[in-house]
């Protein structure tokens, strides 16, 4: 017997026979009525009148038995061969035909995978002349090939693959264009899914893969694999206790069926009940394998498996229960978008913010303010948007969202979960106050015994009472007090750095911000200081390839060269890092200690720094360092707590001063600007810095962050 590679190279030479002159001709050459001149054979039925012809594309034998041409001629497949009323070629292929299919008056046999045409209307069938092109063309009739990781029975019309067979299941039994395999398992097969060209049966919990092109099936070399193997495409099956519509568009249980709720309606695998309650449904939630639907705010169960949904056996729970989830409610001061991507309140509704739209469930409100909303917080069972930098409260729980009865309060009020007491610049424990609200000249005074701002080249201080500052260097460099973008009634700093910034100074470094000198001036070591300070990062200084950024540190007077005993980098990879380090201060540095990293720096965001510290060298003097970061009005992080840690210069002169700036410094030889875009953009509100010691309100994180809220 001829093996089936080597009857694939006879066929081959077989289908080489030249096409005789006419074969290429159509319907619409032979004409619509033209007839069937073959007699045929014993228990074929003459056609003595017209039949409706078969409409393109009909495929046989999956979509049906036989294909009538325009002339009467029926054809058939059987035994993978192609009969023409009931008669078969002469010439190959004569066996292993997998389907013939009808387009524009030819019809296609599908061989090994190929398609080969034949003029439907052929008086000369089976001789010589009426043979099947030698050249294989493609796929006549497109097919919509079933997607990856569709299960039958759950999708009831079975597989296509992409050969065009479709593949059932009925009776336990797989079908492969209606035949059945003539190998095990033959039974009890419990279900089939189509992975990477791959059809799989599942059985007895094991799965086994049949190439899902097989033109030797049903015979034994058809067969399934031996060995099971894992579930080629594992559900995703839904975690417990998520809740239709609040959490997620739908469930998906243990067998595959999906679960929605549409319109107050329960459908499993789109297919409403048939027993009640067939609507106002409020939401679905599932635990255990149950599903449970909400009524009328009672819970009744639903076994998440039922094969006879929708009928009455597969009716729900006829006794309500308490909810068999109880919501996780979110935390009073968890703030949308910076610390959580939503709300949960008491009544498992679930508040978002997209596009500066609040929703709830998805819901957005029919009144004011429906845009621009900058954040949502949530603070003893009231929801607050903030809108122009104020806050105005809604009811967490609302029936009537988003009817005008559901509305926000029409007065603004102060960040709910920021009680802080703000700290006037006059107070005495003041050591610097660096404020956008002031001029130039005031805040760069060095008779105040406060800020003692530095003139330095790349941003050169103005003297004068202006408030704004021109571009320099053709636009490269900008420090400027501007209005604030998230609320016109505050102001910032506006920092931008650019190529054409002077590189004079200080080894070629860019830089947009304030800093201090003055010998004995600065910070005093075994001195305990606050200091806060604000910063809010362009998309430009975040995007990917930026290089190495200064933002904050405190360094030695110019005759000590340094390194910083204090500073914050970010680096290409957005992430900001704070640094001590211990002297000496001479320039040849000391043990560096990364005392704390900020992941995923994000434009937009409001990153607001409170740091009490005691620096010292010597651990004997019992010098400390504390950091708050709150971003936004999110949660506040005590991001670095150590109670005993060594920083600072051991070598005069040993005071501390600060830099406040976006500096940049590159690593490239020569060093040139090398940033992906040709500015790096920040805002900042400026710094303050207190010294310790009592009055009111008192120096705490609390009434720092408030201060900041307040610029």
């Amino acid at each position: 017997m001829t093996n089936h590679k080597e009857r694939r190279r006879v066929t081959t030479s077989l289908l080489a026979f030249p096409v005789l002159a006419g074969c290429g001709e159509g319907l619409s050459s032979l004409g619509g009525s033209t007839t069937n001149s073959d007699a045929g054979p014993i228990g074929v039925a003459s056609n003595s009148q017209k039949d409706v012809p078969t409409p393109d594309c009909t495929v046989v034998p999956t979509q049906a038995s036989s294909i009538t041409a325009n002339d009467n001629a029926i054809w058939t497949l059987v035994g993978g061969v192609v009969l023409r009323n009931g008669v078969a070629p002469s010439v190959d292929p004569t066996h292993d035909v997998e389907a013939i299919v009808a387009k524009n008056g030819i019809l296609y046999l599908q061989y090994q995978g190929n398609f080969y045409g034949h003029p439907m209307i052929r008086s000369s069938w089976p001789s010589p002349a009426g043979t099947w092109s030698t050249s294989a063309v493609g796929r006549p009739c497109p097919i919509s090939v079933t997607q990856d990781c569709t299960v039958v029975p759950a999708a009831s019309a079975g597989l296509m693959t992409s050969d065009g067979a479709v593949w059932t299941l009925a009776g336990g039994v797989v079908r492969r264009n209606g035949a059945a395999p003539s190998v095990d398992p033959t039974h009890d097969v419990e279900a089939i899914v189509a992975k990477s060209g791959t059809i799989y049966l599942r059985y007895q919990g094991s799965f086994y893969g049949h190439p899902a092109i097989r033109s030797s099936w049903p015979s034994p070399a058809g067969t399934w694999a031996t060995s099971g193997v894992g579930d080629p495409c594992p559900l995703s099956i839904t975690p417990d206790c998520t809740v239709v519509p609040t959490m997620a568009s739908s469930l998906t249980a243990s067998d595959g069926a999906t679960w929605t709720l549409s319109g107050g309606v329960v459908l499993r695998n789109g297919v409403a009940p048939s027993a009640d309650p067939t609507h106002d449904v409020e939401a679905i939630v599932v635990k255990s394998d149950v599903v449970y639907l909400k009524y009328l705010d009672n819970y009744y169960g639903h076994p998440a498996i039922r094969a006879s949904w929708p009928s009455p056996a597969g009716t729900w729970g006829s006794v309500g229960v308490p909810n068999p989830c109880s919501f996780v409610v979110s935390p009073d001061c968890t703030v949308v978008p910076t610390a959580a991507s939503s709300l949960t309140a008491s009544d498992g509704a679930v508040w978002t913010l997209s596009g500066g739209v609040v929703l709830r469930n998805g819901v957005a409100p029919s009144v004011d303010p429906t845009h621009d909303v900058e954040a949502i917080v949530a603070k003893s069972g009231t929801v607050y948007l903030r809108y122009l930098g104020n806050y105005y409260g809604h009811p967490a729980i609302r029936s009537t969202w988003p009817s005008p009865a559901g509305t926000w309060s029409s007065v603004a009020a102060s960040n709910p979960c920021s009680a802080g007491q703000v700290i006037s610049s006059t107070d005495s424990r003041v050591f610097t106050w660096l404020d956008p609200r002031a001029t130039f000249a005031a805040n760069a005074s060095p008779t105040d015994g406060r800020a003692h701002l530095i003139n330095q080249v790349n941003f050169s201080l103005i003297s004068g009472s202006d408030r704004n500052y021109p571009a320099g260097g053709g636009g490269g460099y900008v420090l400027d007090s501007i209005a604030d973008p998230g609320n016109s009634a505050r102001r910032s700093y506006y920092h931008r750095i650019g190529p054409l910034a002077p590189a004079s100074y200080s080894a070629n470094t860019y830089r947009s911000g304030f800093g201090t000198f003055g010998g004995s001036s600065g910070l005093q070591p075994g001195q305990t200081y606050w200091l806060a300070f604000e910063i809010k990062p362009r998309a430009s200084a975040v995007m990917q390839g930026v290089g190495d950024l200064a933002w904050f540190d405190l360094h030695a007077d110019s005759s000590v060269p340094g390194p910083s005993p204090f500073s914050m980098f970010s680096d290409s990879h957005n992430v900001w890092a704070l640094y001590v380090r211990t002297g000496p201060g001479n320039g040849t540095g000391g043990a560096l200690t990364n005392v704390a990293n900020i992941q995923s720096i994000t434009a937009g965001i409001r990153y607001k720094f409170v740091i009490q510290m005691k620096p010292h060298w010597n651990l004997s003097a019992n010098p400390f360092l504390h950091v708050w970061l709150q971003r936004d009005a999110g949660t506040v992080e005590h991001i670095v707590d150590q109670p005993l840690i060594a920083f600072g210069y051991p070598d005069a002169p040993v005071s501390m001063h600060f830099k406040l700036s976006l500096y940049h410094f590159p690593q490239n030889t020569p060093p040139t600007w090398s940033m992906p875009s040709d500015r790096v953009e920040a805002e900042s509100k400026g710094l303050y810095i207190f010294h310790e010691g009592s009055g009111t309100p008192t120096l705490n994180a609390t009434n720092l962050l408030a201060l900041l809220d307040s610029i």
